[in-house]
């Protein structure tokens, strides 16, 4: 296979190394893949007359529609001893703010024995309750396993972490998408070829690509578990492989690309990226359901290769990747971002201002997220260093994001289950870097890996997979 994602960490790593060498320092950065929801009485009565005189007194009556206690329908503020339907102060058996004994869909602020009610306090009920504190039922309760004190109802208050799963492999993995919770796809690349890892809610195995040693596959996607394409590269150019819900077969792919990143809105509007070696031209090609065929793209000055795709839709698509600039010290720098994107009819090209980007994904056309690196020489003692960048796109321009201090190291993929949900991964020097995004800020998750990451991909803000280097599967849900 040629220049590939699962390729490309260690060339970059030799160029800085190059670079250091060149530059009078030692090269710190880190191998990365970067392809890769009436009545109101104040006395009391004791009428229950049938003649109706309609007044308004202050003091009982004898009347059947006044505004006296011992009325029904009444608002009273002693006790009573009715079977109405009122707005009393004190116990009975209607609508009131203290304990009761009733039977009935009451809004008491105390415990009770009620059902269906809306307790603030500890109750000791069988019911359907939004409780705030402890409780002792054994229902599903909108307690949120939140509350200020322990509950011993039958609730699922399970905390989600990352955890390591068993993969089977030692396989470089560079890319993962499912259509369900139990259909679940990893890709990657190993010594005898292509690699396609399949988990079906259990456990991972591995299935047959037909593809020869010296391939590999960097990125899949699907549109549902019997349309799942995977991209990637051989000796002879560009690899594209479709699952039918039964088995891989070769797709003609109509380029030489080694192709790295896949997406599409539908099954039959399919884009996938990548570089023609050694010429380095880049190439997009589209599927429409019968045949894949090139598009015409942005040319860029110099050098550049293309590592991801995603849209929000046919109309909205993005196309990411970078620049290569020389590799030691006129500008510092090793490359720069490329972002294009596709509005139904032609590519353009965007700037982020920030350094190469790696992925991409958003949850919508105006929340889009971009992830890659940025290497500054010298940073310290001479050596380059590179961290984690994160853009944020609007729908009208792009801005860098603040990154914690964790990330040094690079970034390769991004994906979240919303705005305010989202999970990107990389490496550094320790290995593994994992961040999460709630909306407002970054922060660095606890993952226990030490290979470096390549892909992420989640059914739920609660199931969540990432991938990546010597086999490395990691899931994040509640544990097991």
């Amino acid at each position: 296979m040629k220049r590939s994602s699962w390729v490309l960490p260690v060339l970059l790593t030799t160029a800085l190394l190059a670079c250091a060498v060149a530059c009078g320092g030692s090269s710190a950065s880190t191998e990365t893949n970067i392809h890769h929801p009436v009545d109101d009485d104040t006395v009391p009565g004791d009428d229950d007359e049938s003649p109706v005189d309609d007044d308004d007194e202050s003091t009982d009556d004898d009347d059947d529609n006044d505004n006296d206690d011992n009325d029904d329908d009444d608002n009273d503020s002693s006790p009573d001893d009715n079977d109405d339907d009122d707005n009393d102060s004190s116990p009975d058996d209607d609508n009131d703010t203290t304990g009761d004994d009733d039977d009935n869909d009451n809004n008491d602020t105390t415990d009770d024995d009620d059902d269906d009610d809306n307790d603030t306090a500890a109750d000791d009920d069988d019911d359907d309750d939004n409780d705030t504190t402890g409780d002792d039922d054994d229902n599903d309760d909108n307690d949120n396993d939140d509350d200020s004190s322990p509950d011993d109802d039958d609730d699922d208050d399970s905390a989600v972490s990352w955890s390591a799963m068993t993969s089977g492999t030692q396989a470089q993995l560079s890319g993962v998408w499912g259509s369900s919770p139990s259909d679940v796809f990893a890709v990657g690349a190993d010594a005898t070829g292509a690699v396609i890892l399949h988990y079906d809610g259990s456990s991972w195995s591995a299935m047959t690509t037909g593809e020869p040693a010296g391939s590999g596959l960097s990125g899949v996607w699907g549109s549902s578990a019997s349309d799942v394409f995977a991209v990637g590269g051989d000796a002879a150019g560009a690899v594209i492989l479709h699952y039918d819900g039964s088995e891989w077969w070769t797709m003609t792919a109509g380029t030489t690309a080694d192709l790295v990143g896949v997406w599409g809105s539908s099954a039959t509007d399919v884009f996938a990226v990548g570089t023609v070696e050694p010429t380095g031209a880049n190439v997009i090609v589209h599927y429409d359901g019968s045949a894949w065929t090139n598009m015409p793209n942005v040319p860029i000055p110099g050098e550049w290769e293309l590592t991801g795709v995603w849209g929000s839709s046919a109309s909205d698509v993005f196309a990411v990747g970078y620049t290569f600039h020389d590799l030691c010290c006129p500008d510092h720098a090793i490359s720069g971002p490329v972002i294009l994107n596709y509005d139904g009819s032609s590519w353009t090209a965007m700037s982020d201002g920030a350094g190469p980007v790696s992925g991409i994904w958003g949850s919508s056309a105006f929340e889009v997220f971009a992830v890659g690196y940025e290497c500054i020489f010298p940073y310290e003692h001479n050596e380059t260093a590179c961290f984690g960048a994160i853009s944020n796109y609007n729908g009208a321009a792009w801005s860098a994001m603040t990154v914690p201090s964790e990330s040094q190291g690079m970034l390769s993929g991004v994906w979240g289950s919303s705005a305010s949900d989202v999970f990107a991964v990389g490496a550094d020097a320790a290995g593994a870097v994992m961040l999460h995004y709630d909306g407002s800020t970054w922060l660095a998750m606890a993952n226990g890996a030490t290979a470096q990451l390549s892909g992420v991909w989640g059914s739920s803000a609660s199931d969540v997979f990432a991938v990546g280097d010597e086999g490395t599967i990691l899931h994040y849900g509640p544990a097991q």
